[in-house]
């Protein structure tokens, strides 16, 4: 399988017969995950059960909660210390509200609901994961009941006990939803949502204490947009993945600054062309990122793959896999397995019951590296360049360049080390050369998986004009030559016609 291929579905668990609307998971502990959803009566439910680092499923749940006995829509969880964790969802009466609840490391759930808060929220609220802020304050965007977007911060504590009230409120905007929360360095952070003029993306302050004040900056990154899904890529570069014009699917990147500071779009990836409702965008690894979503009619889950470069570029659509093709519902979410390229996917299936199913989306182990042209040639001496595009499944631990008189050259020939290495352009001395030398250089990068190494470009030493890289054409004595992914040339025969 290459890089963004996905496979089939590995496994697949039931895990509510009744009604599995809206599921969000979260790790516990090893193979143990939970999960909470709205189920039969859109009651609050929370389940827990295991996935293995082949995507095997448990047979069974291993426990049930019912945490809440009214209307709990689209809720989400997270841990906040030790066994303790708190869910956030929509809840009956406009309001926004906040449970805690025990789950051990086997999944087994406490009884009953350590303590809960709610806020005044919007006719539907749609509130955001909770974010981290500051030791036990913790922050989340949702519509207030003026239908403003708004952020506020609470205090729960490792035991699971919550504020009474709201630390602090900030309405951002006069309309704000399908909002999501990222913390972009120290005190500042993100929200991308829907907003009055299509998708927003705002920046802000929240002191430790949970005091937010206001914009930082924003960007108004499409004319149409909904579940949004803001995620890091690498350094100060984010993507945003949302359902835009037409119901197509998109994934937009841009830059923010650890000051708040919103750059431009820097590309754009149409990952959906026919209709793209509820997208969860997850990281799977490295560059690779998957997203899931329902396709056309409450019909298909669709999961899909690209990757996005440090930089902010975007690949193609790399991997499609229809996991669902009788009944969808709303929200459905993904997971990353931990320790491994399979997602677990969660989502409201036939009959409205609760589904999880697992699939691999594939990742390059070793790391990605590719060799331009080197530049400075002297009569013995040239820079080499390359670039690592991606680190694979673990640290670059060495890379250089790698060159010798015979095309393929590899680590057992000249070579420099330059250490361990990350993603980005890096250059090589290379020395020792003999002056009108035909001689092939390739970029490598080593890691725990293996060595790899980029296509290979060739020059004549003290000659700068003479560089051919893979592709090209070149008319030498009146013969055309085309240069292979080794870096040797080939000379093309004609014939008469």
């Amino acid at each position: 399988m290459a890089t963004g291929d996905i496979g089939a579905v590995l496994d697949t668990l039931e895990f509510d017969t009744a009604t599995g609307q809206s599921p969000h998971m979260v790790r516990v502990s090893g193979d143990v995950y939970a999960c909470a959803y709205s189920g039969f009566g859109s009651d609050g439910f929370l389940t827990t059960f295991t996935v293995d680092s082949t995507g095997a499923i448990g047979n069974s749940v291993i426990d049930t909660l019912e945490f809440d006995t009214s209307n709990s829509f689209n809720p989400k969880i997270r841990n906040i210390s030790g066994d303790v964790y708190a869910i956030v969802y929509d809840a009956t009466g406009s309001f926004t509200k906040i449970v805690t609840v025990d789950i051990d490391s086997s999944g087994n759930i406490g009884a009953a609901v350590i303590d809960s808060f709610s806020t005044a929220g919007g006719g539907t609220s749609l509130p955001s994961r909770l974010a981290s802020v500051s030791g036990d304050v913790y922050a989340c965007a949702h519509t207030n009941p003026g239908n403003d977007g708004e952020i506020f911060t609470v205090d729960i504590d490792s035991a699971g006990n919550i504020g009474a009230a709201a630390i602090d409120t900030l309405a951002f905007d006069t309309r704000g939803q399908t909002a999501d929360l990222i913390n972009i360095s120290g005190t500042t952070y993100a929200v991308a949502y829907k907003g009055p003029t299509g998708g927003d993306l705002l920046t802000f302050s929240i002191a430790a204490n949970g005091t937010i004040s206001g914009a930082l900056d924003t960007l108004n990154f499409d004319s149409e947009a909904v579940y949004t899904r803001i995620l890091n890529v690498s350094g100060d570069v984010y993507v945003i993945a949302y359902r835009g014009p037409g119901g197509d699917g998109f994934a937009k990147t841009m830059t923010i600054a650890a000051d708040g500071s919103i750059g431009a779009v820097i590309d754009t990836l149409e990952f959906e062309t026919v209709n793209c409702d509820f997208p969860d965008t997850v990281n799977v690894s490295q560059d690779v990122f998957a997203v899931v979503y329902m396709g056309t009619n409450f019909t298909t889950g669709i999961a899909k793959s690209f990757t996005v470069g440090s930089t902010g570029a975007f690949s193609v659509v790399l991997g499609r896999l229809e996991f669902e093709s009788t009944t969808f519902g709303t929200y459905p979410t993904a997971i990353v397995v931990s320790g491994t390229d399979i997602l677990c996917a969660v989502y409201e299936g036939p009959s409205q019951d609760g589904f999880a199913k697992t699939f691999t989306v594939e990742v390059a182990l070793v790391p990605t590296v590719s060799t331009q042209a080197p530049t400075d040639i002297a009569a013995t001496t040239a820079t080499g360049n390359g670039t690592i595009a991606a680190l694979g499944a673990a640290a670059v631990t060495e890379h250089g360049h790698v060159w010798a008189t015979t095309v393929d050259p590899n680590t057992s020939d000249s070579k420099t080390t330059l250490g361990a290495g990350s993603l980005g352009p890096f250059t090589s001395s290379i020395t020792g050369l003999t002056e009108g030398t035909k001689y092939f250089v390739r970029a490598y990068a080593t890691n725990s998986e293996g060595t790899s190494f980029g296509e290979g470009v060739s020059w004549v030493s003290g000659a700068s004009w003479s560089v051919l890289e893979w592709g090209d054409l070149a008319v030498i004595q009146n013969r055309l030559h085309y240069v292979g992914r080794n870096g040797q040339e080939y000379t093309i025969q004609g014939i008469v016609v």
